[in-house]
């Protein structure tokens, strides 16, 4: 079976920007940023995420960049009138941490808190978002989410890949 609603989401930095192009571009699905919905990845709080619902339950095709979505992946398709197949990007700490210097992610602080808010438990266990947004992805994983873990690494071999990767920014890896 084919997944035509699918939602890209790893910690910030990790590579969701061009895992939900070659994504779309794989599956000829249309391709949605969580910026095109008018959110900040850092943003987002359940009182916030209701016009990404709304937009998930009410399209048929898509493929939806959007890391916003990780404190919720545990119980997302709960939340759903149909399922999403989800797509996790995983890239190592270190290397999510250094695109996070390179280019001057500003996204700690925000993230941070708002895994606080809703994953106590989670927070007092990790030294940062890196970690806690893979806890909750394996939490996901374990509530029976229809997902897929695909390794950052992998992404070079497409065709969509830059091979220049220094001077890109936020949105463009």
């Amino acid at each position: 079976m084919k997944h035509r609603r699918i939602v890209v989401c790893g910690a910030q930095r990790s590579g969701t920007n061009i895992a939900a192009a070659i994504t779309a571009h794989e599956n000829d699905l249309p391709l949605f940023n969580e910026r095109d919905l008018g959110y900040s990845s850092c943003a987002i709080t359940p009182d916030e995420h209701s016009v990404l619902l709304d937009f998930m339950n009410s399209t048929d095709e898509f493929v939806l960049q959007c890391p916003s979505l990780n404190v919720f992946l545990p119980t997302l398709n709960e939340r759903l009138t149909k399922p999403v197949f989800i797509i996790w990007v995983f890239r190592s700490f270190n290397e999510v941490r250094q695109s996070r210097q390179r280019v001057n992610w500003s996204g700690e602080e925000k993230e941070l808190k708002k895994f606080k808010r809703y994953w106590k438990h989670i927070a007092a266990k990790c030294v940062d978002t890196v970690a806690m947004a893979n806890i909750l992805y394996y939490d996901a994983v374990r509530y029976a989410t229809p997902s897929k873990v695909v390794d950052y690494s992998s992404l070079k071999n497409s065709k969509l890949w830059k091979t220049e990767r220094s001077a890109l920014k936020i949105g463009e890896t």
